[in-house]
């Protein structure tokens, strides 16, 4: 098989696969076919590769993920059949007889995750779900106790391991079940929602209330990109700002996307599932605004952010502002200086800086 990352990285080190995937395809079981397989959350494809024999319905929350799964695919010569990769499990409406779900680092998503699958399952199938020991927590076997009455680890094997799980427990959790509320004083009595994974969980992330704390808009700054947009916290406080405000919401995960829309949803606000601003070509924006991802799952990654700032270039409008909230130990401001003639460094505090740029 070959097979590369999406998006690509100039990290060596960083592989489109682990241990924990190779550990799923050593100890597979030999009775599968003809049987129907799910898989939840393979990261670059390589799973789907190399169980493309089996047809598994395939379910990816990231619209990277989507993209890498399909173009390793092609790559090597495999083709989807007529199916397509699910965003989301609520989207699947079947039953299945073995899965394999990829442990992500939200155990909230996990949760997530097993509450969905468990309903979809005979009596008799089996799930396994592969994990690298260093990213082991107690909490992984507590919440699959939740939805399965055995629960087991395997050996050790390359550093990595496999949660085994059967005999689904009878419960239905329904998807509207799954959202989460919670308030803050930026917002008086809005309750801000979303489903489980989405950052951040539970409260307003720190970063985001020190922009939101410490912006101040423009008379003119009517036509705003939020991106990296999760929740939509930061659009549904620039809505209370500037009601006449358009809005645009960009996001890699499809259950953000989804999540904002609860938020935020009316007839001047645009709710995109993208990993790029590709589709926003021939748009420019007098603001964009961002609390920018720098992690992929466990791995740090800077060059996520770094390939979305030369992105926003393109679509911010001459004299347009890029604001974003960023840990200071990230250097974005070098970063940025090489794609705009004007970067200050406006608000910082000992963990939190606020760089706004502009062309």
């Amino acid at each position: 098989m070959i097979l590369k990352r999406y998006p690509s990285s100039k990290n060596r080190s960083l592989r489109p696969w682990n241990a924990g995937d190779e550990y799923v395809l050593k100890t597979l079981p030999e009775n599968l076919e003809g049987k129907k397989v799910l898989l939840v959350g393979d990261r670059f494809g390589y799973l789907s590769c190399h169980l493309h024999h089996l047809q598994p319905t395939l379910v990816a929350d990231k619209r990277s993920q989507v993209i890498a799964i399909s173009e390793n695919l092609k790559r090597n010569e495999l083709e989807l059949d007529g199916r397509e990769i699910n965003p989301s499990i609520f989207e699947v409406g079947d039953t299945f007889d073995f899965a394999v779900i990829i442990i992500p680092k939200s155990i909230e998503l996990f949760e997530f995750y097993l509450s969905q699958v468990s309903n979809l399952l005979n009596t008799d199938s089996k799930v396994v779900c592969p994990f690298m020991t260093r990213n082991f927590s107690p909490r992984i076997t507590e919440v699959a106790a939740k939805y399965f009455e055995e629960v087991s680890q395997s050996l050790a094997w390359k550093k990595s391991r496999l949660l085994q799980l059967s005999n689904p427990k009878s419960l239905t959790t329904r998807p509207e079940d799954l959202i989460q509320s919670f308030k803050d004083d930026l917002f008086g009595d809005v309750k801000l929602k979303q489903y489980p994974g989405v950052f951040s969980t539970g409260s307003l992330d720190i970063g985001t209330r020190f922009l939101l704390e410490n912006i101040e808009l423009k008379p003119d700054e009517l036509n705003i990109l939020d991106v990296g947009s999760g929740n939509g916290v930061i659009s549904v406080w620039l809505r209370s700002q500037k009601p006449e405000a358009e809005l645009c919401l960009v996001d890699d995960s499809y259950l953000a996307v989804e999540s904002s829309k609860l938020n935020l949803n009316d007839s001047r606000t645009t709710h995109i599932w993208a990993d790029n601003l590709n589709g926003l070509t021939g748009i420019e924006f007098d603001l964009i605004v961002s609390n920018p991802p720098f992690h992929q799952e466990y791995e740090t990654d800077v060059e996520v952010s770094i390939r979305l700032f030369k992105q926003v270039k393109k679509v911010l409008k001459q004299g347009g502002r890029f604001v974003i909230v960023a840990n200071r130990h990230l250097n974005y401001g070098n970063h940025l200086k090489k794609l705009f003639p004007t970067v200050n460094v406006t608000h910082q505090n000992e963990k939190f800086e606020i760089i706004e740029s502009s062309h």
